[in-house]
């Protein structure tokens, strides 16, 4: 199950259906457990659609997941699970350690070469 997170992970949604149908359908079914600041969807190469469903407190995640974990949507049994990473929405201090962790220049190699 993992430690519970803000951030719900969604998978095995219907790749037949437009990613806006299914962000709105995400949002009406999530958002009776709690404010939903956030949903990201995403198209894995027309194979497999995935949504990560923001929520502003973790205790409003973890009640989402209880309910709707297994559940038919759109004739599929979506699989809910905590995401692995908080939420860039709810630690904007995250986002900001990684873009400062990637803007820093690489560390050349500074062992001799062997000609």
């Amino acid at each position: 199950m993992g430690e519970p997170r803000h951030t719900l992970f969604v998978r095995n949604l219907d790749k037949d259906v437009a990613l806006s149908e299914l962000k709105r359908a995400l949002y009406c079914l999530f958002c009776q457990y709690g404010p939903i600041p956030d949903i990201q969807m995403m198209n894995k190469g027309g194979m497999k659609v995935l949504a990560f469903i923001t929520f502003t407190d973790i205790a409003h995640a973890t009640a989402a997941r209880r309910d709707l974990n297994n559940m038919l949507f759109y004739g599929r049994e979506m699989n809910i699970q905590f995401s692995h990473r908080p939420s860039f929405y709810t630690n904007p201090a995250e986002r900001r350690s990684r873009d400062e962790r990637n803007s820093r220049p690489q560390a050349k190699d500074k062992r001799p070469r062997n000609s």
